[in-house]
């Protein structure tokens, strides 16, 4: 049956791409080359100093658009620079160049990774350990020669290389020694130096997700990078001060981050920066996704992709800018072109050789295989690129391509596989040690397989392991998430449901202490669910109407036409059409002015279903027949909006819908054929209380058409359906209706003996 739309968040969570994630944020260049070019052009200057400025303004090329994918030229070159810089006596080109070294090690760290995975992570940690190193005697060595410029350089060179860490508690670390940096800098009046230093606290905010604090530390950078004129750094701190805004949440602070963002690309484009310029691109067109907006965000990853291909960016960027597109195309309901792109990705990679590409593409493919419920496909993409991890000995890719198979198999009702494949994936993130995000998220998938096999108490027990894990991190909306599925676990027992809203409450509080009014929203939408569930109709109204208040304020016009698709299955539910007619129709109109045609089919067949509850409300033969007429005309105009959008994966409640409108009008005709094709379609969808609810329906054309026994038929096998999954309304109605087909049977047996004695005694007589 058509239900209230309702994504999973934390799977939607775990696949949503973290945008600029292969570029190196210790690997950010100084913005000094121009200062030593002039030196190096400066006549009066020692011979040996201009020679070494000039190596200094070469090797920070390097850096200058997001780090080279070349870093042992990186490396060679700067500790080149570093080596003439050494014997110059000038603390401040030495400082800076030790700085160099730093960085080109940082961006080996983070090119091994980004290109090879996990596999390379011993290597990886290798040349972050050398930064490290290398930072700390630098260090000592200012502090003995009293050059605090130097110190406090490398102070913040150690930051910078804690940024490299792949755990928050690592990164986390950076603070201290930034801090230490930053209040040298403002001593000896070095704004350049102290913009940076702004830079590395604001990236450390935006990881531990202190909207706050990194918006504060954000524009303190933006403010000294102008005063210098460094125009890279202006749009690095504009760049982050648009994810700030993100993290806000409302539809206003996005789309001001949108801005935001779209001024740090405008800078890249007229520095030349094209690396930057596309990654900023794909900032753009991942706001524009969370605003409602796919072909915009379409046009911008289309672009980054182009940029991306022409300058051979590496790091991964192009499956990156690759899967931003697949999702715009998926969010524009485009699914047939976003499974075409995946597909091309797939086939371009494989093609050039580069496996580790190919396999996270082939995860993008199953990922648009089940958007088009086409479980076969999704399974063979999911297996081709777990065969392709084996080679590349990346885990982490392994682990997240069995998090998706987990899910294909899920969908197919395999669901002993599905656990088994889900825990594999999360032992092998906890074994990393520095995976707990995704470990997170693997142990909600498993707490809602074992949800499904009805092991409520292990369900139980593993999301909160889940939880822990995302409290780890201090991923607040992680850890919201993880309580609110355990409050629907505990709500699946009608006795438990106090515990179920007291758990919800607790999630409730976990988002509004991280300000993640998002994460509210859906905790609301959960408490509602709840509440409906357990029959109180009048706090599940309560808490929906709380929820659209929020997705109003919060600007969310999609949002806001899903809450009345909420309030309108409440009153439904409450047996009040008239209130579910008025909240489904101003749900139509919304989802309408927004552009917004899946939420649209959803309504359409939302109205229809409350007009046809309004039949019986007994307004009259004139009324009646109004209701119906418009049931009839509004349901014939959902079948042909489902035909078109989600993939199709709506025809089913459309059509069952439309039958039932047809069985309700003087034109009856089509019901059974209609009833039919609406039960195939649940079947194949695995959806068990549709099917039952049009195999009923099947059953009540068949007694208007006076075939009785197909009618009780269909009927016990409904009554069946409706039970199996404790849909005690639904096997009431089957109920009721074999019970109306009782008196007809017993009438026809009746008639059969009378027929019978009729014929005994014609037989009598003729042997008289």
């Amino acid at each position: 049956m058509e239900r209230a739309q309702v994504s999973d968040c934390a799977a939607s969570e775990r696949r949503r791409p973290c945008v600029g994630h292969f570029r190196s944020p210790g690997a950010v260049d100084d913005g000094l080359a121009a200062f030593y070019s002039a030196v190096a052009d400066d006549s009066g200057q020692a011979a040996k100093r201009r020679e070494a400025a000039l190596l200094f303004a070469v090797a920070e090329g390097h850096f200058s658009d997001g780090g080279t994918w070349n870093h042992d030229e990186a490396i060679r070159s700067a500790e080149e620079a570093f080596a003439l810089a050494s014997g110059c006596q000038d603390h401040d080109l030495e400082a800076d160049a030790s700085r160099l070294v730093v960085k080109a090690y940082c961006l080996q760290n983070s090119n091994l990774l980004y290109e090879r995975g996990s596999a390379d992570s011993v290597a990886a940690h290798c040349a972050l350990e050398h930064a490290r190193n290398f930072a700390n005697e630098r260090r000592l060595a200012f502090a003995a020669a009293g050059c605090i410029r130097g110190e406090a350089a490398m102070q913040l060179s150690i930051a910078e290389t804690c940024l490299e860490e792949r755990g928050l508690e690592g990164r986390l670390a950076a603070l201290r020694p930034a801090r230490e940096a930053l209040t040298v800098f403002k001593q000896i009046g070095d704004r350049k130096m102290e913009a940076m230093a702004y830079s590395a606290m604001s990236e450390v905010y935006l990881q531990d997700r202190d909207r706050r604090k990194a918006q504060e530390t954000a524009k303190e950078a933006l403010s000294a990078f102008r005063i210098v004129e460094d125009r890279r750094g202006e749009a690095r701190a504009l760049h982050t001060l648009a994810m700030t805004m993100f993290m806000e949440g409302s539809y206003d602070f996005v789309d001001r981050g949108l801005q935001s963002a779209q001024e740090a690309m405008t800078i890249f484009q007229e520095l030349g920066c094209r690396g930057l310029q596309a990654s900023a691109l794909l900032t753009i067109a991942d706001f524009n996704i969370n605003l409602g907006r796919p072909k915009q965000a379409l046009i911008s990853s289309k672009e980054a992709l182009h940029i991306f291909r022409q300058i051979g960016y590496g790091r991964g960027a192009e499956s990156f800018a690759l899967a931003l597109v697949v999702e715009s195309h998926t969010n524009h309901d485009q699914l047939g072109t976003a499974l075409e792109v995946a597909r091309e990705a797939v086939a371009r990679f494989r093609k050039h050789g580069d496996a580790k590409q190919e396999a996270l593409m082939l995860d993008v493919l199953a990922h648009a295989n089940l958007e088009r419920e086409d479980s076969q496909a999704a399974l063979e993409a999911c297996r081709r690129g777990l065969a392709l991890c084996t080679d590349l000995q990346d885990h982490v890719l392994e682990a997240s391509l069995l998090l998706t198979l987990s899910e294909v198999q899920h969908q197919m009702d395999c669901i002993d596989e599905a656990l088994v494949v889900a825990q594999d994936a999360s032992s092998i993130l906890r074994a990393l040690d520095h995976e707990w995000l995704m470990a997170g998220y693997a142990q909600y998938t498993v707490a809602r397989i074992c949800t499904s096999k009805q092991d409520i108490d292990k369900a139980l027990e593993e999301s909160q392991l889940g939880r822990d894990f995302f409290y780890k991190v201090n991923n607040s909306r992680g850890e919201g998430l993880a309580l609110l599925q355990a409050a629907s676990i505990v709500g699946l027992s009608p006795k438990r449901m106090s515990e179920a809203v007291a758990i919800a409450e607790q999630a409730q509080d976990v988002f509004q202490k991280a300000e993640d009014r998002g994460g509210q929203a859906f905790g609301l939408y959960i408490m509602a669910e709840l509440h409906k569930v357990a029959g109180d109709h009048q706090t599940a109204l309560r808490y929906a109407t709380t929820r659209r208040k929020l997705v109003q304020e919060l600007g969310y016009k999609r949002e806001e036409a899903k809450s009345l698709h909420l309030i309108a299955s409440i009153h439904l539910g409450s047996r009040d059409p008239a209130e579910a007619s008025r909240a489904a129709r101003e749900g139509l109109r919304l989802a309408r002015a927004a552009g917004d045609r899946v939420t649209e089919a959803h309504m359409l067949i939302q109205v229809v279903q409350a007009n046809l509850s309004l039949v019986n409300d007994g307004d009259g033969p004139e009324r009646h027949r109004q209701v119906v007429e418009e049931a009839v005309k509004l349901s014939r105009e959902s079948v042909a909006l489902c035909r078109k959008v989600a993939g199709g994966k709506l025809r089913a409640p459309a059509i069952f819908w439309h039958a039932y409108a047809l069985s309700a009008s003087p034109y009856p005709a089509e019901v059974l054929e209609l009833a039919e094709e609406a039960q195939r379609l649940f079947r194949a969808a695995r959806d068990q209380i549709g099917e039952a609810h049009a195999t009923l329906l099947i059953a009540q054309a068949y007694h208007v058409r006076d075939k009785r026994e197909k009618a009780k038929h269909f009927a016990d096998v409904a009554c069946t359906m409706f039970r199996d999954v404790d849909d005690v309304r639904g096997e009431e109605m089957a109920t009721n209706f074999l019970r109306h087909l009782a008196p007809s049977a017993d009438l026809d047996q009746r008639q059969h003996r009378e027929q019978q004695e009729q014929q005994q005694q014609q037989q009598q007589q003729q042997q008289q």
